[in-house]
């Protein structure tokens, strides 16, 4: 009976069709690009009739849009070339201003869309709107940074079946849009149905042109399975909440005070932090951690240890304390050393070295915050050291942990502007709190931090909260701002210390559970329904990263043919697959599978699984409806002859 429970939860899953591939059609022979601006008139073209809209002027191949209070922007004078199956290329630049330098709105068959590029503030892309969520909340949003008076290319493709878009030749939009209500936000309307407009922005464009694509040739030997999304919340290694019991969880968070992990010099408690990655190991979980040499809430004056004083350190007394969180914990007097003092940076520098010698690649340890300065190692204090003392400091860490990710708190923008060029990710304590949001990016304090907006295509982003619940509530902070401000800057991993949450709450924190980092889902599989014995089974998949960020550890995706005991005959690797590519959106994947010799004609199962190669994480559990074990999806059968 259980077996045929789960045949039919199988079968439920999948539906079989006639149609072939649906892969994005060519260009058409016979339709090659079409000018759409001749760069000297706007023939073809008209104002787009925004109120207050700034001046629209061409000189010199290129169409100047001032800036408008707030919108500007042309339409296309009637009808445009085509409503489905064409690509669209301009070039555009942001002339004035800090936000929006080119909403492309555009047809899908009969419904408006908008390309959003460098809205909100100046760095976010994506469409507006999609399944009535605009380009900073919906599964196509990401973040990307645009330089003044610099020219970047767009394109954008739509297809029966695919919205696709391209920045600079890297893809920034693919979403499957058949399932989706494709809409625009209301004050693009005058941009209907073929447009560009601006915010409260300067820019200038040309080049822009058009082609029509062939419609593409349905097989019938071929099979498609289509699988349905589902919602359920899932840990997977390096996403979502850190060590709170209400969701799943893949790490838990640690801080150690430098003087408990060595207390007499060159003599460490690596038992403590041992402990802690046995704990995590023992639940199929890993460890993140930060080490603090002045910590606000210690229970007694040192942070660093007391014997790292006796030899010379300098350092300056302080008492702290207060009902707000940032404040610090009882009142009592504590020491924070001196960083530029040449005791503590060869110290300390020794312990860090020695802290990755045990630890870096360690598979139990998911990321380290770059700490050891300021208090609670947060990179702020009222005893600032100079830029270079603070660079040795981050130095300190990319020589120790070469192998696992490393993230720097945002406090110090100019310590931040150098571990991101080094690679690391961001951290930003402080969520809640409208100040922190406004002073993020796109703000004056991070105006000269390069690569902020695409530190998370490289390591991971993690947040935590300015305080629990029930502070922030009495602050009159909107939770959802700042599940949405996590969401916008593509959080990977949270702190849990946001404590009691009523139930009317929680389903802000679910949503955060559900999309912080990575979150892979198989559309479809398309393959041949038979093969000929020996031969090769060729197979098209549609993946999607519905998360906000992406899989920082080498994964490989896998496909395995299962014979009707359920047990695996052989299993690929496919090549060319690399999770860790799988920016949020939609791609496809082809793979192979040979059959081998031996193998017995008969039907077959497919199985798929993203996999660990060195076999010391767990599979990704993967948002779809499927017969799943042990990380492995049974998704479609076929014939060998």
């Amino acid at each position: 009976m259980i077996a045929l429970l789960a045949l039919l939860a199988f079968l439920a899953t999948i539906r079989i069709g006639m149609a072939g591939e649906d892969k994005d059609p060519p260009p058409a022979a016979d339709h090659p690009w079409q000018a759409l601006f001749d760069g000297k008139t706007l023939n073809g073209w008209k104002v787009a009739g925004f109120r207050q809209e700034g001046r629209i002027t061409v000189a010199n191949g290129v169409l100047q849009i001032s800036p408008g209070e707030p919108a500007a922007g042309i339409v296309r004078d009637g009808e445009p070339p085509a409503r489905m199956n064409y690509e669209i290329e301009l070039e555009a630049q942001r002339t004035e201003g800090r936000d929006l330098f080119c909403g492309l709105t555009f047809p899908v068959n009969k419904y408006p869309c908008t390309l959003i590029c460098g809205g909100w503030g100046g760095a976010v892309v994506g469409l507006s709107s999609i399944d009535d969520l605009d380009a900073s909340e919906n599964q196509t949003a990401t973040t990307m940074e645009f330089k003044a008076k610099t020219w970047y290319k767009i394109r954008l493709r739509v297809t029966r079946t695919r919205i696709s878009a391209w920045i600079d030749d890297k893809q920034v939009v693919d979403l499957e849009h058949a399932e989706h209500r494709i809409s625009i936000r209301m004050e693009v309307q005058p941009c209907v149905p073929l447009g560009i407009s601006t915010w409260k922005t300067g820019a200038a464009l040309r080049n822009i042109r058009l082609r029509k694509l062939d419609q593409p040739v349905a097989d019938d030997s071929w099979q498609r399975v289509r699988f349905r999304e589902v919602d359920k919340l899932l840990a997977n290694p390096g996403q979502g909440w850190m060590a709170d019991s209400r969701f799943p969880s893949s790490v838990d968070y640690h801080r150690y005070n430098w003087a408990e992990v060595e207390p007499m010099e060159g003599q460490y408690n690596w038992q403590m932090i041992d402990d802690a990655i046995a704990a995590a190991k023992s639940r199929g979980a890993a460890i993140a951690m930060r080490v603090m040499t002045a910590n606000a809430h210690s229970a007694g004056y040192y942070c660093s240890p007391k014997w790292l004083f006796d030899l010379g350190c300098k350092g300056f007394d302080y008492t702290v304390d207060g009902n707000d969180p940032t404040s610090g914990g009882r009142r009592i007097p504590r020491i924070e050393p001196d960083y530029s003092d040449p005791v503590y940076l060869a110290k300390h520098g020794a312990f860090i070295a020695a802290l990755g010698k045990r630890y870096d690649g360690h598979p139990n340890v998911e990321f380290l915050d770059i700490g050891s300065y300021g208090i609670w190692g947060e990179w702020h204090t009222t005893h600032p050291a100079s830029l270079a003392v603070r660079k040795r400091i981050v130095d300190m860490y990319l020589n120790a942990f070469p192998k696992t990710p490393l993230v720097f708190m945002s406090d110090d923008e100019e310590g931040l502007n150098y571990a991101l060029a080094h690679g690391t990710g961001i951290r930003r304590d402080g969520v809640g709190s409208p100040w922190h949001e406004q002073n993020w990016l796109g703000s004056k304090k991070y105006a000269d931090v390069t690569g902020m907006a695409d530190a998370w295509t490289k390591a991971p982003v993690v947040f935590e909260w300015f305080g629990d619940y029930d502070y922030m509530k009495s602050r009159g902070w909107p939770l959802d701002a700042a599940v949405n401000f996590m969401l916008n800057n593509h959080v990977s991993m949270i702190n849990a210390n946001i404590g009691r949450v009523p139930p009317e709450a929680m389903p802000q924190l679910e949503k955060l559970a559900r999309l912080a980092g990575y979150r892979f889902v198989l559309r479809e599989i398309t393959h041949s329904k038979s093969v000929s014995h020996p031969g090769t089974l060729n197979m098209n998949m549609k993946w999607a990263n519905v998360g906000v960020a992406k899989l920082y550890h080498p994964f490989n995706l896998q496909v395995s043919l299962l014979n009707s005991a359920g047990e695996s005959v052989t299993t690929t690797t496919v090549a060319g697959a690399d999770p860790r590519d799988w920016l949020p959106g939609e791609r496809d994947v082809s793979a192979s599978v040979r059959i081998p010799s031996a193998l017995p004609p008969g039907e077959y199962t497919l199985a798929v699984a993203i996999t660990d190669p060195a076999n010391q994480r767990r599979p990704v559990r993967l948002a779809m409806e499927a017969p799943e074990q042990d990380g492995w999806y049974r998704v479609s059968r076929f014939v060998v002859d």
